[in-house]
């Protein structure tokens, strides 16, 4: 009776511990989806806030493993003392805390990106054995690029790194960054090397690398720039005139409705890999009469400087050295005119369209957040659509345009 005594005790322990465990990871899988539910539904407003206070990401903090990984507003996040294997595309971090709960893998992040996962495919251990492992003892931010190739997404990441280097108080001379997208050389990997101390690529390296400091940065499609409908830009013109210091162009500090500048922007179909790829990719959205367009504007504004800007032909300098001294600019939409952010202030914008493509808020947000005249045009009949994405602009669109700048340039010397 005794035995089936403790028998039974024992076997209602057993029962007990199951139940118990049980009860909390079914707890956990409910509290999990009660954050996914959360995520989802602030997800579908976030990008529709008109006002944004960057530093509530960097005060809004949530640490793990005794501060080897904190995460910022669920945005982003940083991690210490930490080991990157290139080969398994992991990152490891020291951790003790052996509760699930307590780990990263709980934390959430708006979007689907690369903090996401890397966050999820953290591993751990008690401590590195730092033998035979490279070292970089400086403050690294870690870059997972959506589209290497396109200056706009460039710029999106380049701004982030900026508010980082606001957030955190670091000089963005003298960070390295940790490129840890895969791929053939792209013709922007060179600029990166000219905007921070040191570039690596994670498909370059060959062994472990250990990191003191790693701050991921808040993805491309996370940026503040994606937030179409904010009414100031947190840090816009710092950053602005910050590329433009760094790259040595001194923008135009006035202009003269007597001398303006007018760049027309025109597309060319481009090598995506320069040096590995031999087939050019086709543009979309090309000017089908480039010179009736430049011969209507040198006649509308004659007397005044009209040129054009070719990005495929020109080194990211040189466009920046155009567009920074550019009262006017002219373009199809596309990543090219990203570099509103480098006009001078009180400049005007003609964005075009094809009858085929959406009309999007990149740049007319970019512009209003500069104080920025912009407009667009979108043709709207489809006879002047052309084989290999050409679109013909009646010259009408450019006579009656030169008539509103002229009236937006008045007569007098405006001093930025």
């Amino acid at each position: 009776m005794e035995w089936l005594c403790r028998c039974g005790i024992k076997s209602l322990l057993k029962v007990w511990l199951g139940l118990s465990v049980g009860l909390v990871f079914s707890f956990t899988l409910l509290v999990n989806q009660m954050v996914v539910q959360f995520t989802n539904n602030e997800s579908k407003d976030r990008f529709s806030m008109t006002v944004l206070e960057v530093s509530n990401w960097y005060n809004t903090r949530t640490n793990f493993c005794g501060g080897h990984y904190t995460g910022y507003g669920h945005t982003f996040f940083k991690l210490k003392s930490t080991v990157f294997d290139p080969k398994k595309n992991i990152f490891t971090i020291p951790c003790n805390e052996w509760m699930f709960l307590h780990k990263p893998s709980t934390y959430w992040f708006n979007g689907k990106y690369a903090p996401l996962r890397y966050s999820k495919s953290l591993t751990f251990n008690k401590g590195h054995d730092l033998r035979n492992i490279l070292k970089d003892e400086n403050i690294t931010i870690v870059v997972h690029r959506e589209y290497p190739h396109n200056f706009y997404h460039a710029m999106t990441q380049w701004y982030n790194i900026f508010v980082l280097s606001k957030l955190f108080s670091f000089s963005m001379k003298r960070v390295n960054i940790l490129l840890l997208d895969t791929g053939p050389v792209v013709h922007i990997d060179d600029q990166w090397k000219l905007l921070f101390q040191q570039v690596i690529k994670a498909d370059e390296l060959n062994n472990p690398l250990y990191f003191k400091e790693a701050i991921f940065n808040i993805p491309g499609h996370e940026s503040p720039m994606y937030y179409f409908d904010l009414i100031k830009l947190p840090f816009i013109e710092d950053f602005s005139n910050h590329v433009l210091q760094n790259f040595g162009i001194k923008g135009k500090q006035s202009f003269n409705c007597k001398k303006l500048t007018i760049t027309l922007v025109l597309r060319r179909d481009y090598y995506m890999h320069p040096g590995v790829s031999t087939e050019k990719r086709i543009a979309e959205r090309k000017f089908k009469n480039e010179d009736e367009l430049l011969a209507t504007l040198r006649s509308e504004f004659p007397g005044h400087t009209v040129q054009t800007l070719i990005a495929e032909e020109m080194s990211l300098p040189k466009q920046l050295s155009l567009t920074s001294n550019t009262d006017i600019l002219i373009g199809m939409h596309g990543c090219v005119l990203t570099q509103i952010l480098f006009l001078p202030k009180y400049a005007m914008v003609l964005e075009m369209y094809p009858d085929f493509w959406t009309v999007q808020k990149f740049f007319s947000s970019i512009s209003r957040w500069r104080n920025i005249k912009h407009e667009y045009w979108q043709n709207a009949d489809n006879r002047n659509e052309f084989a290999n994405h050409y679109t013909y602009v009646p010259t009408i669109v450019i006579h009656e345009f030169a008539q509103r700048a002229r009236k937006h340039f008045a007569c007098n010397t405006h001093k930025l």
